[in-house]
């Protein structure tokens, strides 16, 4: 009993050992079908891409957000979501009325600062003449001198207010400072 102990171990242990020396096969239940395309293989140059989900912003002063330079009615917006545009492109043009209107006041407030200033310049050279005749006393020249002088700053003041209005003006009318795409058109 001892010899069929003994061999029933050996024979044990030879399982084991020639078990030990084979590789398991692997086994993959699978329970749809799955697709599979061949294709030839060709050389080439192979180019990384990354897929990745995130918000994309502008680079900082690539961006820019149009507003009217005071209570306005859009009066033209050809672009649309989406549209790409280049440098100098119609973006909108608004039509604001009170602009319009002040460009046209300080327009004339120019006009007449020179016509007053032609009359000032006018008068102190007839009191100039009129003091080297002896016909008028040297008051009445420094008189149209100060007016001339007043003049002046009137029409440079004037001229001033419009330079501010057509820059005002100017905001009516926007185009695209950059090439770009148009992302949103809030009115």
């Amino acid at each position: 009993m001892r010899a069929w102990t003994a061999a029933a171990v050996l024979l044990g242990l030879a399982a084991t050992v020639s078990a030990c020396g084979k590789r398991a096969e692997e086994e993959i239940e699978t329970t749809g079908v799955v697709p599979v395309s061949v294709e030839s293989a060709h050389k080439g140059t192979i180019r990384a891409v990354v897929t990745a989900a995130a918000i994309v912003k502008p680079a900082s002063g690539a961006e820019i957000d149009v507003a009217p330079p005071a209570d306005a009615r859009i009066a033209e917006m050809p672009a649309a979501i989406g549209d790409r545009v280049s440098k100098g492109w119609l973006l909108v043009r608004f039509d604001v009325p009170a602009l319009a209107a002040d460009l046209d006041a300080r327009t004339s407030d120019v006009r007449s600062a020179k016509a007053a200033l032609e009359i000032a310049k006018s008068a102190y050279e007839r009191q100039s003449h009129l003091v080297e005749r002896g016909i008028a006393a040297e008051k009445d020249v420094q008189s149209a001198r100060r007016e001339a002088t007043g003049a002046e700053a009137a029409l440079s003041s004037a001229e001033s207010a419009l330079g501010a209005a057509r820059q005002l003006a100017s905001r009516m009318v926007v185009r695209a400072p950059f090439d770009g795409v148009v992302i949103a058109r809030p009115h």
